[in-house]
């Protein structure tokens, strides 16, 4: 079970971490290794993947597969850059809308870099984040958490 087409905007809610990310559906088919080994790939499990269609799922495995790329100086740079094919399978929720913001607001409140990183473009980071804690709890629809996060195609992440 997949996430979408691989153009598609989708929200990564690390339980582990307890942050938010704006992430590529194609981010969920490739690892940068550099900077997170297969311990810290196996922290994503059970972290939730929210869709625009409204889709919620929790992460019940990841697998690395293995270099990308098809041609033998494709693996090489995928080596030497730390870029892996991954798999990841998905599992079904029962989560609502309603228990996605709850988890957004725990993460934000108790987590100082929570959503840090989306909130560059912020004049103040923590205006940022009391707007958005001002308003979550009137969103009727996964669009409208997704606007009121800045999350869409320019800000999301490419590899997991």
């Amino acid at each position: 079970m997949g996430v979408g087409n691989k153009k598609e905007v989708c929200l990564l809610l690390s339980q582990q971490r307890q942050q938010i990310f704006c992430m590529c559906a194609s981010a969920f088919e490739v690892a940068d290794m550099v900077s997170f080994s297969n311990k810290k790939l196996k922290e994503d499990i059970g972290s939730l993947v929210i869709c625009k269609d409204g889709s919620i799922k929790k992460i019940s495995m990841i697998k690395k597969i293995g270099l990308v790329g098809e041609s033998i100086l494709e693996k090489i740079r995928s080596f030497i850059f730390g870029e892996y094919i991954i798999q990841i399978t998905f599992e079904e929720t029962s989560l609502t809308l309603r228990d996605i913001i709850a988890i957004i607001k725990k993460y934000i409140n108790d987590n100082p870099i929570a959503y840090d990183y989306l909130l560059i473009n912020e004049e103040n980071e923590t205006e940022g984040k009391r707007i958005i804690l001002s308003k979550i709890d009137t969103i009727e629809s996964i669009q409208e958490l997704f606007d009121l996060l800045h999350c869409h195609q320019s800000v999301c992440l490419e590899t997991f």
